[in-house]
């Protein structure tokens, strides 16, 4: 019987500054079109590569002297979580699914808007490798990571739990201590690029940093 392996998608699976990038490209073009200013997307995408992860919308308004209202802030919200992302897996991920899927059942446990996290799933067409998605945020923002209840629906489902079980996640603040709580496995992904890279890992955590990595760490319990 086969062991099961848990993974994260965002950072994980691909690079989350990807989506960011895609969803500022059709930023891009809804402020052209609809509001006739040219490069407000680009702007956005500036911002967010020197540091800033709050307010953007706002800043970059103000830098473009707009007045921006609630209803135009929710605009530029509802323009960027339903875009269809323009994200692809690479090929070292995407071989290594290919040959993880052989030795191990895979399941998806992610947080997020549900429909973002859809998109992802379906742009990134990686759907079939799993046997089980959990999308954490369709049980509102009380449930959704780090709270314990995405890990413990996984258990429901492939009905095993503890050491028989392994999740892969690059945000140790978030997708540990669950693991911990419920004794899982757990590896850290730690890609450049990803935005919790600056972050230490904790001693007691095992971490890579090439998705393929986890072939060989895997052969054998850790």
């Amino acid at each position: 019987m086969k062991r099961w392996l848990v993974l994260d998608l965002d950072d994980t699976l691909f690079l989350e500054q990807d989506f960011v990038r895609s969803g500022f490209e059709s930023i891009e073009k809804y402020v052209s079109g609809n509001w006739n200013v040219n490069g407000f997307g680009i702007r956005c995408w500036e911002q967010f590569e020197k540091g800033f992860r709050n307010n953007i919308f706002n800043l970059v308004a103000s830098e473009f002297s707009i007045e921006m209202s609630n209803s135009s802030l929710a605009e530029l919200v509802k323009v960027y979580r339903e875009h269809e992302p323009s994200i692809k897996v690479d090929s070292d991920v995407l071989d290594s699914l290919t040959e993880l899927s052989e030795t191990f059942s895979l399941a998806l446990l992610t947080g997020g808007a549900t429909a973002v996290q859809e998109s992802k799933v379906r742009a990134l067409k990686i759907g079939s490798f799993f046997e089980h998605i959990v999308y954490a945020g369709a049980w509102g923002d009380e449930f959704d990571k780090p709270n314990i209840k995405g890990w413990s629906r996984v258990e429901e489902l492939v009905a095993k739990s503890g050491k028989e079980l392994t999740y892969v996640g690059d945000n140790p603040e978030k997708d540990w201590p669950a693991c911990k709580q419920l004794k899982w496995n757990f590896v850290r992904i730690r890609q450049p690029g990803s935005l919790h890279f600056s972050e230490a890992t904790p001693e007691e955590i095992v971490e890579v940093s090439r998705f393929s990595e986890l072939i060989s760490l895997l052969r054998t319990d850790h």
